[in-house]
């Protein structure tokens, strides 16, 4: 019976690392992001850099009346530049008619960086550079 036990508990050890290993999900799931629109006038601009508004400024941002912040928007790595700017524009209508660029936070979310030159990103880009509750920053341009 020890014979027996020891067999069972060696054959345990070489079977549960096969179990151990991570499932990948599925590469074209959609994840859902929080979305922040910041504007010139919201953040503070130095040295080409982009910094954060305060936290009480986000905090109002983040109010509804604003239309400047939005939870669960559907980001899947098949969609293009043109639709991620479509489904933006479709949340935020302040974007409409208006440059705008991606962007995430670094520095303790102090700062925006985004990624090389400024662009719509891709959703395989957003799905790589945002991670986990991050929220998608959306920097607006004030041209007219």
């Amino acid at each position: 019976m020890a014979a027996n036990s020891v067999e069972n508990h060696t054959e345990n050890v070489t079977i549960e690392p096969l179990l151990a290993k991570r499932m990948r999900k599925d590469p074209d799931a959609t994840t859902r992001k929080s979305v922040v629109v910041l504007t010139r006038g919201n953040v503070g601009l130095r040295d080409g850099m982009v910094f954060m508004p305060n936290t009480i400024e986000m905090a109002i941002l983040k109010k509804p009346d604003k239309g400047q912040f939005k939870t669960n928007i559907n980001f899947s790595s098949n969609m293009t530049e043109t639709d991620v700017k479509s489904i933006l524009m479709e949340n935020f209508p302040i974007l409409r008619d208006r440059r705008f660029y991606c962007a995430s936070v670094v520095n303790y979310r102090t700062r925006l960086e985004f990624h090389g030159e400024r662009r719509i990103w891709d959703g395989r880009f957003i799905k790589k550079v945002i991670k986990g509750n991050s929220a998608l920053y959306v920097f607006v341009e004030e041209v007219w």
